[in-house]
C-alpha cells in the first residue's frame, strides 16, 4: 500500500525491492545507478546529485509528476507449478511418487 519508494542506496546488487514496487505499479524514484537503470526500463524517475537539497527537489518533482505505474505484466510467463512438473517431467520422476509424498 506504498505510495511510492525512494531507493538512495549508492550500490545495489539486482534491486529487488525496486522490481516488487514496480510490479505492484508503485512509483519509483531511484539513485542513478546502471543496474537501476537496467530493471527500470524506462519507468523509474532517478536522481544522481548527493546534496540534500538536490534530492529533496527530486522528491517534490517526483511527487508533482508521478500517478501509479503500469503494473508489470506477468502474461505470458510460466507459474511455478509448470516450471517444477516440467523440470519432474524432463528428469524422469514419477509424479506418483511425488504426489505420495515420496512414500511408495
Amino acid at each position: 500500500q506504498a505510495s511510492g519508494l525512494t531507493a538512495a542506496s549508492y550500490g545495489e546488487g539486482f534491486g529487488l525491492p525496486l522490481v516488487e514496487a514496480q510490479a505492484h505499479g508503485t512509483p519509483v524514484l531511484a539513485r542513478d545507478l546502471p543496474v537501476f537503470r537496467e530493471i527500470g526500463e524506462g519507468v523509474f524517475h532517478y536522481f544522481s546529485d548527493d546534496s540534500p537539497r538536490s534530492l529533496a527537489n527530486s522528491i517534490e518533482t517526483w511527487l508533482g509528476s508521478t500517478g501509479r505505474t503500469v503494473p508489470l505484466s506477468t502474461d505470458g510467463l510460466p507459474r511455478w507449478s509448470d516450471s517444477a512438473l516440467a523440470l519432474v517431467n524432463r528428469l524422469g520422476i514419477e509424479t506418483a511418487l511425488i504426489r505420495d509424498g515420496g512414500r511408495r
